[in-house]
């Protein structure tokens, strides 16, 4: 039995800013604090405001995010999802994963296979590039921790021996674009991009949550599950992460059985692909992907165990 969902609490609504090239952090922020109109100094969560000054330097996940959501709802957000990242949003990435023929062209859809393992490697310096040139076009706000990797060549340089200021910054090259290269391959080929896990276009369910919204965006990798090492390193647990972002991923694991037992009662399931291979060529084809899934996930579900709909 399917059980019926409260509305989904996810914001169908971009801000203001969206539709403008600058869509970094502090832009999204300085819209949503336009677009809600809080009482400056408050926070708002779904209809209810809340003074959380006294809170801010006691917050368990430190004080950056509230002081940074004050005077506006985006702290609703955070609040109904336990958990939100701004980062893939403040990116204009070249790889363009939703399945639309207006969207995507065939640059994106083809050329992408070649240009984007290379793009892999700059993704550091063009963050922090773009976070440079927007505070300075902008005015956008920079923090002091932006500027804590250039500690490494500095102290290469200092007590490295012999070494020139060229040649520890060469050497800083080199770790940056191969750790640059080694996350972006981990990280945006890891849990969410395959033609078989929901994107924006794709139908959704009629009736849902936002954990079963969730469960339908994302995917697991069958070898990463109950090796501590690579779930830590490669975004392993990748639903339980997303259900539970504050639980110690040690424990995550003892979670699996109600998980699937939960998964069984409302008709669904967690998508899980065989790592490291098939999840790479899995995020190529949703790159090429422009036709929407014809059924949402629930009646994909059903189709493939042999049943019907339910009659409402």
């Amino acid at each position: 039995m399917v059980a019926e969902a409260k509305p989904s609490l996810i914001t169908n609504v971009p801000p203001s800013f969206y539709a403008q090239s600058d869509r970094a952090t502090d832009a999204w922020l300085s819209a949503k604090r336009r677009d809600d109109n809080v009482e400056d100094g408050l926070w708002r969560i779904h209809n209810t405001l809340y003074d959380l000054t006294d809170f801010i330097d006691k917050h368990p996940g430190g004080p950056m995010w509230l002081e940074m959501t004050k005077g506006h709802s985006g702290v609703t957000r955070t609040f109904v999802r336990r958990g939100y990242s701004l980062l893939l949003q403040s990116i204009d990435f070249p790889e363009n994963w939703v399945p639309s023929k207006e969207a995507k062209n065939w640059i994106q859809r083809y050329v992408s296979y070649i240009y984007v393992p290379i793009f892999y490697c700059f993704l550091y310096l063009y963050t922090f590039s773009m976070r440079m040139l927007l505070s300075i076009v902008k005015g956008h706000k920079v923090h002091i921790n932006h500027f804590l990797p250039f500690i490494v060549p500095i102290t290469m340089y200092l007590f490295g021996g012999n070494h020139t200021l060229i040649e520890a910054l060469k050497i800083f090259s080199i770790i940056i674009l191969s750790g640059s290269f080694m996350f972006s391959i981990i990280a945006l080929n890891a849990d969410h991009h395959h033609p078989e896990v929901v994107h924006d276009g794709d139908p959704v369910r009629k009736s849902y949550d936002w954990g079963l919204y969730s469960v339908d965006t994302i995917m697991d990798r069958q070898e990463l599950r109950g090796n501590t090492l690579l779930t830590l390193t490669n975004f392993g647990d990748h639903a339980l992460h997303h259900l539970f972002p504050t639980l110690d991923h040690g424990i995550l694991p003892e979670l699996y059985d109600d998980f699937f037992a939960t998964l069984l009662e409302f008709e669904a399931e967690c998508q899980c692909y065989p790592w490291f291979f098939e999840t790479i060529k899995g995020q190529f084809q949703q790159l090429s992907r422009i036709e929407t899934m014809k059924l949402d996930s629930h009646e994909r579900y059903l189709l493939k165990h042999g049943r019907q709909m339910k009659s409402k």
